[in-house]
């Protein structure tokens, strides 16, 4: 018992060896633990101090001149950023920075109090702070951060801009958008109609050629000719002269065969002299002239048969029929191509027409007359079907074999002629030993080229009637030729017209005092800008209007602040004309020592050129495709204009049509090429052009369009009843257009960036001078988000390191020492 007692001894103690290692191993490490979480949140509170406190170094001509925030780029502002990190560290231990609460020093605050204590749980804490850029982005290059930057400034100032009348010009503009897709789907069907006319007419042409086979070649050329020759000849070998010539030349080839007579006395032999002599003829003079006269008989045929002289030329021979029957219905076959094309093309002028509620009501009415009741006259697309049918008659079996049999018979027929001539004039060529019985014409004579087997398309009522449509349609009454011969006037003078004012647009030089970007700066392109062309312009306003037109919602709205922005920042080649100095949104003048491409800034929001005259006539060109389009449509909404136009066009086609079309299509051209210069003089003078012209008052250069057009005076004049004018007409000054355009014509993306380099070239112009050849401030170095850090090492101050040794597996023990040796960082991102 006294042994057994004796071991119970201590038993405590090692009990509580045994749990003191773990327990002061476990709270030591949860206690350190707890110290890492409070600084950790010490850190965050100082990485937020710091990052706002890096947003307070902004640049101020940044801010001031255009009201938008960045870090600065200046490096005495950077350093005064790096002084702060000191200022930042002292939430850490306070006691480090004496000034930084001297101030509190007999307040009731300090209450006699030491701030150089031990006590500050982190005071031997190694401390580091820095910023950076949040990220690559977080920059005013970037078009979303600098778009919503413009639309935080723009929001309560865009009532302040007064641009009550953008919202009534985008409403309008709705209907231009309309108005092109339906022009353009007409252009479209206009050219479509050109070129199934001219296929048909191409038609036509190759079908007058076949028919020439049968009519004049079958019929005429051949057959015809044969029978006069037939005739000719009977009459011939019928008349006296030829049976005296026959008779004495058949009493000389006798008298070769008789033996030769007893010498008469000479009383005798002169009196048979004198009776021969009056009764003999010249048979070789009497030969010739009856195988000239055979030659002239047969001739005609001849020509036809060989078809080798210029005179007489059939286009389609027994040689090329089938070469050129296969050549009609390939024509056939391209017309009924194109037809469906038209049929096509209709379908979707039809379409918007019908389905698209923002068309002009006077353009929808005047467009759907043309189609319903012009365009039925100009070109039937069902008799395609029948073009193709009778090409195919051509191509039949039946009359390929005909067309061989038809030559065997007038080769026959043409040896058969010769024969006549070889056996009537037998003893003028010496001939008469192969005729020495009898030759028996009716028998040798071949019959006519039986073309009654031919099947000719004529004979069809329904073909007939095709045909005679194609050849009044090309070829036309002589009595309707004086409405053809003032088409084509009406049409040559608005080409000319048309060649004018895009001549006048090319040859025009855009002076300007602004500026160029340097050389060396990289903002802007290289370049040119393009050459008005009239021609096609519809098209190419269509596809510009499809490619950018209106964003929606939010997307829209950015694109709105940030052109209204741009206007109330930067000049344009009108600022100058405008009444007292110009100034920005911010309350500076717009001039020269700020706005470095003064009088073509907004200009460059649309080229992008280095050139300020290069973006000058880019902006130009933009203008005139617009008003080019809209003028355009104007000729349909313009009543007038609409009315005179289709009277010249309506009183052509029926003559002839292709001309009609055209004539049509170069007027509406002339008249919008005349209107689109005139325009665009006056916008660049400061006055205001009509949106939409819808009215003859609206036309800006009526009296040119009157002399090109004479009708649309005496349309002036005529009632107005039919007037179905929609709307008021809203005008616009030059820089309104510019805003209309740059909405509806130009990508948020492009307008962003443009104008962030405009922001740009203005800064560095305050800061440098206008003679700078290199950027000392740049968008993509501008921050406007930065990502302030704070990073802490802080030794373990409670757990013993023997105790962590004892307690801990190696594995861990060594997985606490590292952490012990690490920095923790803590970030926080802060932006403007």
């Amino acid at each position: 018992m006294r042994k057994y007692r004796h071991r119970e001894r201590g038993s405590i103690t090692v009990f509580l060896t045994i749990i003191l290692v773990p327990t002061i191993f476990l709270t030591g490490l949860l206690t350190d633990l707890a110290r890492i979480k409070l600084y950790s949140n010490q850190a965050l509170m100082a990485a937020d101090n710091y990052g706002e406190a890096v947003l307070t170094q902004y640049d101020n001509v940044l801010k001031e001149l255009y009201g938008l925030f960045s870090v600065t780029q200046d490096e005495e502002g950077l350093k005064a950023v790096e002084t702060l990190q000191d200022y930042m560290k002292t939430s850490f231990d306070p006691s480090t920075n004496s000034t930084q609460f001297k101030h509190l020093k007999g307040t009731f605050l300090n209450k006699g109090k030491s701030y150089d204590g031990d006590f500050m749980p982190y005071k031997k804490a190694d401390v580091k702070m820095e910023w950076e850029a949040a990220s690559d982005d977080a920059n005013l290059k970037n078009e979303e951060v600098l778009s919503t930057q413009i639309g935080d400034f723009m929001r309560y100032r865009i009532v302040k801009e007064g641009v009550d009348w953008l919202l009534e010009a985008m409403d309008d503009t709705k209907h231009v958008k309309a108005d092109t897709e339906v022009m353009e789907k007409k252009t479209e069907l206009d050219e479509q109609i050109g070129k199934a006319l001219e296929k048909q007419k191409a038609f036509y042409e190759q079908l007058k050629k076949m028919d020439s086979y049968y009519e004049n070649y079958l019929k005429y050329g051949l057959n015809n000719n044969y029978q006069d020759a037939k005739s000719q000849i009977d009459l011939l070998v019928k008349s006296e002269r030829y049976q005296t010539y026959i008779a004495a030349a058949e009493e000389a080839e006798k008298e070769k065969e008789q033996p030769v007579i007893e010498e008469q006395d000479e009383d005798e032999s002169q009196e048979d002299e004198s009776q021969e002599e009056e009764k003999s003829i010249d048979l070789a003079a009497e030969g010739l002239y009856f195988s000239t006269k055979f030659d002239e008989l047969i001739k005609p045929y001849q020509k036809a048969y060989n078809n080798g002289e210029p005179q007489v030329f059939y286009p389609v021979t027994f040689s090329n029929y089938e070469q050129e029957a296969n050549l009609l219905m390939i024509r056939a076959r391209e017309f009924k191509t194109e037809a469906i094309k038209i049929r096509s093309a209709s379908e979707q002028v039809n379409g918007l027409l019908n389905n698209n509620n923002d068309v002009s009501s006077d353009l929808k009415t005047n467009v759907q007359k043309d189609l319903d009741v012009n365009y039925a006259n100009v070109i039937d697309t069902s008799v395609a079907d029948t073009y193709v049918a009778i090409a195919d008659l051509f191509q039949n079996s039946v009359n390929i074999n005909n067309n061989h049999n038809f030559g065997v018979q007038a080769t026959t027929i043409s040896y058969s002629l010769d024969d006549e001539k070889s056996y009537y004039l037998r003893y003028y060529t010496n001939t008469q030993d192969q005729y020495a019985s009898t030759f028996n014409i009716s028998n040798e004579r071949a019959t006519d080229i039986r073309i009654s087997e031919f099947k000719d398309f004529k004979n069809n009522s329904h073909y007939l009637k095709a045909y005679n449509d194609l050849k009044k349609s090309f070829e036309g009454d002589a009595a309707d030729s004086e409405a053809e011969k003032r088409a084509k006037k009406n049409k040559k003078d608005a080409e000319a017209k048309t060649q004018e004012k895009e001549d006048a647009f090319d040859n025009q030089e855009e002076t300007t005092s602004a500026r160029n970007i340097p050389a060396g700066v990289d903002i802007g392109k290289d370049g040119r800008a393009g050459i008005v062309h009239f021609d096609g312009i519809i098209k190419s306003a269509a596809s510009l209007m499809n490619m950018n037109w209106r964003d929606a919602g939010n997307e829209l709205l950015l694109k709105v602040y940030t052109v209204v922005y741009d206007f109330g920042m930067f000049s344009d080649r009108v600022t100058e004309k405008k009444e007292g100095d110009q100034e920005s949104l911010t309350g500076y003048s717009m001039c020269q020592d700020i706005n470095y491409l003064y009088g073509a800034e907004l200009e460059y929001l649309y080229g992008g050129f280095k050139n300020s005259s290069e973006n000058l006539k880019e902006t130009r060109n933009q203008i005139v495709l617009f008003r080019a389009a809209v003028n355009l449509a104007s000729t349909y909404t313009v009543r007038e204009v609409n009315d005179a136009i289709s009277a010249i066009s309506k009183a052509c086609t029926a003559v002839n049509p292709l001309l009609g079309i055209a004539a049509a299509a170069a007027l509406r051209l002339g008249v919008a090429a005349i209107e689109t210069y005139e325009d665009w003089s006056q916008l660049k003078d400061g006055k205001s052009v009509a949106l939409i012209k819808r009215k003859l008052e609206d036309l800006t250069s009526y009296d040119e369009i009157v002399a090109l057009i004479p009708g649309v005076e005496e349309q002036k004049n005529a009632s107005q009843a039919n007037q179905t004018t929609e709307g008021k007409t809203i005008k616009l000054n030059y820089e309104q257009y510019l805003t209309i355009l740059l909405i509806i014509f130009t990508s948020r993306g492009t307008i962003t960036q443009r104008t962030g380099d405009l922001i740009c070239l203005n800064v560095n112009n305050v800061e440098q001078g206008s003679g700078f050849t290199s950027l000392s401030f740049q968008m993509d170095k501008a921050i406007t988000a930065v990502k302030a850090s704070c990073s802490v090492h802080l030794d373990y101050g409670v757990m013993p390191d023997g105790f962590a040794k004892q307690a801990a597996k190696s594995e861990t023990y060594q997985a606490l020492k590292d952490f012990k040796k690490h920095y923790y960082k803590y970030s926080i991102v802060r932006g403007y």
